[in-house]
């Protein structure tokens, strides 16, 4: 089971905050384990892990990469088995594979499988560091 180090994660976005006040670094609350798994029962899907225990542990969305993580109520599943994570701009987002060989990965685009080969608590870990 992936173990986040939310204290850590808050510290470093709040650091962040002072220094770039006119930026969101606000996480939002943490899910309970009965909301994720009421997604994951409506959706028919089991979350990659580290993802799931990043909704909670850290929060449900917000600071992340380019415009922040979406919420888990803002998402759905798409027909090719991803799910949108994160606006990068320009009609282009973020996606986190849900089935297959990727599981877990992060992808640019959701048709090509063009993107990171990181998996989301990678992903995530890489653009906190680099604030």
């Amino acid at each position: 089971m992936t173990t986040w180090n939310a204290k850590h994660i808050r510290a470093t976005l709040a650091t962040a905050a002072a220094e770039n006040p006119a930026r969101d670094y606000a996480l939002h609350p943490v899910l309970s384990e009965a909301a994720v798994a009421d997604f994951e029962a409506q959706h028919g899907i089991t979350l990659p892990e580290d993802y799931r225990t990043f909704l909670l542990q850290v929060g449900n969305g917000g600071a992340g990469p380019d415009y922040g993580v979406y919420p888990l109520a803002d998402t759905e599943p798409s027909s090719t088995g991803t799910l949108e994570i994160a606006e990068i701009g320009c009609g282009h987002y973020h996606h986190l594979v849900l089935t297959g060989p990727s599981r877990g990965r992060i992808w640019l685009d959701q048709d090509s499988g063009e993107g990171s080969a990181a998996n989301f608590h990678d992903w995530y870990l890489a653009w906190l560091a680099a604030l």
